[in-house]
């Protein structure tokens, strides 16, 4: 299985950002594919000089990960 989060484009509503985070999972095996599984896991909110974050079904080891490399970047 392939696993990958995606920082997915901005929705501006007023001054507000918010980016979805997507996550992908793919099962496969060799050349054959099995499923996928594409939902929304968490957003990344820009207001003004604040960013936050809210989670919506990662585990907090995940969630935490997220956080870093989105506000390193």
């Amino acid at each position: 299985m392939i696993s990958k989060k995606y920082l997915l484009d901005s929705i501006n509503i007023g001054e507000r950002k918010i980016f979805p985070i997507a996550s992908l999972n793919i099962v496969f095996l060799k050349n054959n594919f099995f499923s996928y599984d594409f939902k929304v896991v968490a957003f990344k909110i820009i207001e003004k000089d604040l960013i936050y974050f809210i989670n919506l079904d990662l585990s907090d080891e995940e969630f935490d990960n997220i956080k870093k490399n989105e506000k390193s970047s």
